[in-house]
């Protein structure tokens, strides 16, 4: 049958966390991730995409915006993950720069039936 919202919701989820783990072990995309299909729910996402090696400050910039972005394109519990993961010190500093924008007052709202 039709994928619901909240499946699509799931898949979107499921594909930016495999691309953010794919990017942290080989810091590079590559041809891996299918752009197309997260660029649905996040347009121009292919400009954070690199085509060369990173280096492990960037890489964990780059994964922190895919995500940080991405929570913040779904709203609900992905914010509050963010919000609490952000709390912490001892991550790298791209995860503090872009987790911290979870914490900083936003107008995302859950629509009723979601909370």
């Amino acid at each position: 049958g039709e994928m619901e919202v909240g499946d699509e919701r799931q898949v979107f989820a499921k594909k930016v966390v495999d691309a953010a783990i794919h990017v942290y072990v080989n810091g590079r995309v590559d041809d891996y991730l299918p752009v197309r299909q997260i660029g649905q729910w996040l347009p121009g996402v292919d400009r954070l995409l690199p085509d060369s090696t990173l280096s492990w400050p960037d890489r964990h910039r780059l994964i922190a915006e895919l995500l940080c972005r991405s929570g913040m394109r779904l709203g609900g519990l992905p914010i509050k993950a963010l919000q609490f993961v952000g709390l912490r010190d001892d991550l790298p500093d791209g995860y503090q720069q872009w987790f911290s924008k979870a914490q900083e007052d936003n107008k995302l709202r859950s629509p009723a039936g979601h909370v």
